[in-house]
């Protein structure tokens, strides 16, 4: 065995098919050596991996299973405490300025979603028609009814105008007359 060759073996060991390095292939003072471990060393550690895991977990829990036996605790007092008659532990808002900033912030919520302040229902009438139709329907009606009165009232308007003007000008007339 050359130089060369054991150069070339050395290479070999340390690049993988891809081209990069084992990370098991540690070069050593004496040479590329295979530091993968064995099959009894892999299983042993794997096992100790899953027995910290299992305990992380089950201590998960118990700090769960801890808060929400706090917080029972808790509820429970207030209930006494409330039967009692004195006051719960908790303060509830009561002053005006939070009331209303909440409020303020329902409504733009409202408004974000296309709700207005109060949503309609539709009920189905004994006629089969849903109210929403007829109210449509009215709409509309009153929609022309307006529009008919405001050209009529355009109308009426340019008549008396015109009437006016020509009162005035036959005023005028007579003016010059007399």
């Amino acid at each position: 065995m050359g130089r060369e060759e054991r150069e070339r073996q050395k290479q070999d060991a340390l690049q993988s098919w891809q081209g990069l390095a084992k990370p098991w292939m540690v070069e050593g003072e004496d040479g590329v050596k295979d530091k993968r471990p064995t099959y009894e060393e892999w299983s042993a550690e794997l096992k100790r991996v899953k027995q910290q895991a299992s305990k992380n977990h089950i201590s998960e829990l118990e700090k769960e299973e801890e808060l929400a036996r706090l917080h029972r605790a808790a509820l429970d007092a207030d209930r006494e405490r409330r039967l009692k008659g004195g006051k719960e532990t908790r303060r509830k808002r009561d002053d005006k300025e939070t009331k209303k900033k909440s409020k303020d912030k329902k409504k733009s919520k409202d408004r974000e979603k296309g709700k207005g302040k109060r949503k309609k229902r539709s009920k189905a009438t004994d006629d089969g028609s849903s109210q929403d139709e007829r109210g449509l329907k009215r709409r509309k009606e009153s929609k022309q009814d307006h529009k008919k009165r405001k050209k009529g009232s355009k109308h009426d308007a340019a008549m008396d105008s015109k009437s006016s003007n020509s009162e005035t000008s036959s005023s005028g007339s007579q003016s010059s007359d007399g």
